[in-house]
């Protein structure tokens, strides 16, 4: 879930990106995403909004894992 680093709040359609666009989504109304088929190994993705400062974050995917971010 993504949220505003101070307050805390549930922040809805920020843009999540990994590896500079290779895959994207954006976050729903409660501030969730999904990106599925990501390969292995390591990434970084990205969270982006309007009146929101660029965070990044790097994330390793094992084989048939999942990342939680």
């Amino acid at each position: 879930m993504v949220t505003e680093a101070i307050s805390g709040a549930v922040v809805s359609h920020i843009l999540v990106d990994i590896d500079d666009g290779r895959w994207s989504t954006n976050t729903d109304a409660a501030g969730f995403f999904r990106i599925a088929d990501v390969s292995v190994g390591n990434h970084l993705i990205r969270f982006r909004g309007i009146g929101f400062s660029l965070a990044t974050e790097q994330i390793t995917v094992a084989p048939n894992g999942t990342a939680v971010v």
